[in-house]
């Protein structure tokens, strides 16, 4: 780029200041009474432009601060070695004469001062926090070994399947670099089983709630009847396990008088609006 003249020069330097062509133009050394026509003709001379922002440019690089100057700044927050500058209010005494009474009084004057003080506690912390993450410190490194592997879920197969053992090595073309896993294990037997299913304790206490008059049923009356295949198959101790919750919630419900169930070993029987004589304790 053609090296621009003093007065071009000092055109940009003092429109970078004030961003006003005019002003800039007269201080620049153009007369007043062009000085509009010459700062617009400036702005649109190409060199001039360029220079322009090519300065902009300068000015916001060097005003950026560098990693290692962002750094050091942290570190010295970090020790407690940086500091700020806060606006305190000065109260200052002095003794002036009172021109009516040719006494002395003490007259206090107010003013603020820029002071610099140590930053606080807080900022040091969050100084020292900022510079455990950028080194890492506080990261929780997990490492993760092979890859992630293709399970293939056949459930139960006969290896002299042809269909399965096509479909089986589409798959394993589609991840040549991943681990095939096939899980070949049989599917559970539809068969209700007591793990599968739950006997709802809260369902029997409203089954039971529907009763009017007085009944005595056993517990199975009122399950559904998987429910009750399940409990007839269940021994003592898993029985109790049933017997336990559903006398708790009748208690939490308030209702152990209106359903009482049997305290008996081995008696599945459920008393609903029992007389005294019913109740079999």
């Amino acid at each position: 780029m053609s090296k621009l003249n003093p007065r071009q020069e000092k055109f940009v330097a003092e429109y970078l200041k004030t961003l006003n062509m005019t002003q800039s133009a007269i201080k620049a050394g153009y007369s007043p009474h062009t000085a509009s026509e010459q700062g617009s003709r400036l702005l649109k001379n190409k060199k001039v432009a360029k220079y322009i922002d090519e300065q902009r440019k300068r000015i916001i690089d060097e005003g950026v601060l560098s990693a290692n100057e962002l750094l050091h700044i942290l570190s010295n927050a970090a020790v407690g070695d940086e500091s700020e500058v806060r606006e305190v209010v000065v109260k200052r005494g002095d003794f002036q004469r009172n021109p009516d009474t040719d006494r002395l009084n003490l007259v206090y004057n107010e003013h603020v001062e820029m002071v610099e003080v140590p930053i606080k506690p807080s900022d040091r912390l969050r100084a020292r926090n900022m510079l455990g993450k950028y080194h890492k410190l506080f990261t929780e490194k997990k490492e993760f070994t092979g890859d992630t592997p293709v399970i293939i879920n056949v459930g139960e197969w006969n290896e002299e399947d042809e269909e399965t053992q096509k479909q089986i090595d589409d798959i394993s073309n589609q991840y040549p670099d991943r681990p095939i896993i096939i899980d070949n294990v049989p599917e559970e037997d539809s068969a209700i089983t007591a793990e599968q299913v739950k006997i709802d304790d809260a369902r029997l206490i409203d089954k039971a709630l529907t009763y009017k008059g007085k009944h005595i049923v056993t517990i199975c009356d009122l399950m559904t009847d998987d429910e009750a295949e399940i409990f007839c198959h269940m021994n003592e101790s898993e029985k109790t396990s049933v017997h336990l919750p559903f006398n708790i919630r009748l208690v939490r419900r308030n209702v152990d008088r209106i359903i009482v169930p049997s305290i008996r070993l081995g008696d599945d029987r459920i008393f609903i609006n029992p007389c005294e004589n019913d109740k079999p304790y």
